[in-house]
């Protein structure tokens, strides 16, 4: 009797109909429930989540999961157990959710700078980028897929004056989880030399991933010149 109150009918409302039950479906869902039905009715379990009109047109998910109990002698399903649960709640968090990490993946992805996530193997150490923002083509200019399929592409990028230090300072940050905070050149596809800062934090758990922004500032250096001579931490007073 708990779906009564769930969808507002009580089961006397579709009892023997199934087809009652399917106008109660909201329409986007259901041809693919009927799809389902067809399916089940053959002996197969089924695990749906779909939305029902309730009786005061407020919408309602359920996640319908059910499977054959007995069969007739001749093998065909007779009798099904199954159960529904109201998961609107759970659907509408989730909705939240994504309408949030779209709103922030908006935000980070239109900042004038390369937002990028590094996951590293805790068995064997090796790294590989899982996130790299769209505004890599203009900074670096590689797409970010380029990028990440080539998982050797940052030591190439470097400039070589810059490597060994960047990738000493890499290493350093990988084995204190210290913040990543470096300045040098990169190459780009054009064959230009940019300047890049890039910032990153270490999060906890396992594997050991890290989160960053890589920011072009070559018009600040050749502006304003260096604000340190590379390779040193600036003095306090500097900010």
């Amino acid at each position: 009797p708990q779906i009564g109150e769930m969808v507002g009918y009580p089961v006397s409302h579709w009892a023997g109909r199934p087809e009652v039950w399917l106008e109660m479906t909201h329409p986007d869902d259901r041809e693919r429930i009927m799809a389902a039905f067809a399916n089940w009715t053959d002996g197969n379990p089924w695990n749906l989540q779909y939305r029902v009109i309730a009786a005061d047109g407020h919408i309602v998910w359920l996640l319908d999961r059910g499977r054959v109990t007995e069969r007739d002698d001749d093998g065909t399903p007779r009798v099904f157990q199954g159960a529904f649960i109201d998961i609107s709640e759970i659907k509408e968090e989730l909705e939240s959710l994504r309408a949030q990490e779209s709103l922030l993946r908006s935000i980070v992805e239109t900042t004038p700078a390369v937002p990028w996530t590094e996951v590293v193997d805790p068995l064997t150490g090796r790294a590989r980028f899982t996130y790299i923002g769209p505004e890599a083509k203009a900074v670096f200019g590689y797409t970010a897929e380029e990028l990440m399929t080539e998982t050797g592409h940052f030591t190439r990028l470097v400039h070589p004056d810059d490597r060994a230090r960047v990738l000493a300072a890499s290493e350093r940050c990988q084995q204190t989880g210290g913040p990543w905070n470096e300045l040098y050149r990169v190459l780009h596809r054009d064959g230009s030399v940019r300047w890049v800062l890039s910032r990153g934090r270490r999060t906890a758990g396992s594997p050991t991933t890290w989160h960053g922004t890589a920011m072009d500032v070559t018009r600040h250096v050749e502006r304003d010149g260096l604000p340190v001579r590379i390779g040193e931490t600036a003095p306090q007073d500097r900010g």
